[in-house]
């Protein structure tokens, strides 16, 4: 877990929790076995950035509304290039 929160927290990784809108259902925080009030956040919609995150995605699976979504820096960039590449391939 100790490794897994390190690797996480130079990747950036974080959930997204602005997807739609929180339900206050508590289902991400019964399930986190890490223990991590991700609906507090969630209600907010802020992200959730914790070092105890070891990046599961079980929040992610269990939100019945689709509010939450798994992201890292990498993943950020990697969306950003390709934005970019399809916008300037669409104006060709």
């Amino acid at each position: 877990g100790t490794v897994l929160s390190l690797f996480a927290k130079i990747a950036g990784q974080k959930i997204k929790t602005d997807n739609t809108k929180c339900v206050g259902c508590n289902k991400c925080n019964d399930i986190c076995p890490m223990s991590i009030d991700i609906k507090g956040k969630a209600i907010s919609g802020i992200p959730v950035q914790n070092i105890r995150c070891v990046g599961c995605g079980h929040c992610v699976d269990e939100c019945p509304t689709k509010n939450l979504s798994y992201s890292t820096g990498f993943i950020e960039t990697v969306a950003k290039v390709r934005s970019t590449s399809e916008r300037k391939n669409s104006t060709k």
